[in-house]
C-alpha cells in the first residue's frame, strides 16, 4: 500500500506546487489591487472547506454526475486525478496566503530599494532576489505537507492512510502501531532533507558551516 500512498502525495504535491506559487507570487506583486483581492478570497474559501468534503463535491459531480472519472479505485490514472485535486487544493489555499505573506515581508526590505537605484527591473528583482529569500520559510512548511489518510479513504484509494483508518475501526493495534512508525520515519526523512537544502536556498548557511569547519 506504500506506493499507492506515495503516488498520491507525490501528485498532490507536484500540483500544490504549480497551483501555489504562481498564485502567491501573483498576489505579493500586485498587492491590494483587484487581482490580490479575488486570488486572498478564494485561498480563503479553500481553507474554510474541508477536504472530505470537496472529495465527495468532486465525486458528485464529476463522476455521479457527468461520469467523467471513477468513483474510486487505485489502479489508473483516472483514478489518481480526483484524489491529488482535493488534497492539492486544501493545501494550495494555505500555501498561497504563505507565499504572499513571505514575499510582501522581503519586498519591504532595504536590498529590494538597493535593487531598484542600480536598475534591476522588476521581474529580475522578484524572481532572482525576492522568491530565493523567501524559500527558506516556505520549504520549512513544504516538509510537513504530506498527509493522505482522510482523502484516501474517501476516495477508496489502497494506501496505508485508508488501511490505517480501517485498522482504526477494527482496533487492530498492531497494524495502527506500524503506521504511526512508518509515518514517523517518513516526517523525519522529508524534514533532514529539508534542512540540508537550506544550504542550497540561502548561502549565508553555506558560509557560516564553511567557516565553522575552518
Amino acid at each position: 500500500k506504500l506506493p499507492n500512498t506515495v503516488k498520491l502525495a507525490v501528485a498532490s504535491f507536484i500540483l500544490m506546487i504549480l497551483i501555489s506559487f504562481p498564485l502567491g507570487i501573483l498576489s505579493a506583486v500586485y498587492k491590494d489591487k483587484k487581482a490580490d483581492y479575488i486570488i486572498r478570497f478564494m485561498s480563503f474559501i479553500g481553507i474554510s472547506l474541508p477536504s472530505f468534503w470537496v472529495g465527495m463535491m468532486m465525486i458528485y459531480f464529476f463522476a455521479v454526475k457527468m461520469h467523467w472519472l471513477p468513483v474510486g479505485g487505485s489502479d489508473s490514472f483516472k483514478s489518481l486525478i480526483m484524489p491529488s485535486v482535493t488534497l492539492s487544493l486544501s493545501m494550495s489555499a494555505y500555501y498561497i496566503r504563505r507565499i504572499r505573506a513571505v514575499m510582501v515581508e522581503q519586498m519591504n526590505e532595504e536590498y529590494i530599494n538597493g535593487c531598484q537605484a542600480r536598475g534591476i527591473g522588476r521581474f529580475r528583482t522578484i524572481f532572482f532576489h525576492v522568491l530565493p529569500n523567501s524559500l527558506l520559510t516556505v520549504v520549512t512548511m513544504l516538509g510537513m505537507s504530506f498527509g493522505t489518510m482522510i482523502v484516501e479513504t474517501v476516495f477508496s484509494w489502497n494506501g496505508i492512510g485508508s488501511a490505517a483508518v480501517a485498522a482504526i475501526s477494527g482496533r487492530d493495534y498492531q497494524l495502527i502501531q506500524g503506521y504511526v512508525m512508518w509515518m514517523g520515519c517518513i516526517y523525519v526523512l522529508v524534514n533532514l532533507l529539508v534542512d540540508i537544502s537550506y544550504q542550497w536556498l540561502d548561502p549565508r548557511i553555506r558560509r557560516g558551516a564553511l567557516q565553522h569547519e575552518e
